[in-house]
């Protein structure tokens, strides 16, 4: 089921929670994916890569930032002058190129920290209906940004 563009999550084991201690209860990045390819058992976190779309929720769910997407999350399209960034989401613009991302709400607090320390007010995206996507999020872009 994984997204033409082939984004994965790769988990870094020095970073994630359960790989550091053996009763972590963390389930943050399996909660937020949309499609249960990530699961929490007793013995470690699981990864089941035919149920993934690489829509990328789980990244900006890990409070440790262990999760990162291969390639990476597209760069947004910034224009400095005007203090602004565009992003898109590959349902309302699916040809992939610059400010392109799986989904907008893999967009996370990380993310919109960094735009703002560089000077960016505003943020324009265009997508599709996320009513109808098959990637629906728990978190949207909006509640991320409303939490900075």
């Amino acid at each position: 089921m994984l997204q033409a563009d082939g984004n994965l999550p790769v988990i870094d084991a020095d970073l994630c929670v359960h790989a550091l201690a053996a009763a972590a209860s963390c389930s943050r990045c399996a909660q937020a994916c949309p499609h249960d390819a990530l699961a929490l058992t007793d013995a470690s976190l699981t990864f089941d890569e035919d149920a993934c779309t690489g829509c990328g929720h789980c990244r900006p769910a890990c409070p440790e930032a262990a999760i990162t997407l291969a390639p990476r999350l597209a760069e947004p399209v910034v224009d400095r002058d005007a203090g602004e960034a565009h992003l898109a989401c590959a349902v309302a613009v699916p040809e992939a190129g610059s400010g392109v991302v799986p989904c907008l709400h893999a967009v996370g607090e990380r993310e919109l920290t960094e735009l703002a320390n560089s000077g960016v007010t505003r943020l324009r995206t265009a997508r599709g209906d996320c009513s109808t996507c098959r990637d629906t999020a728990s978190t949207s872009i909006e509640a991320h940004v409303i939490a900075l």
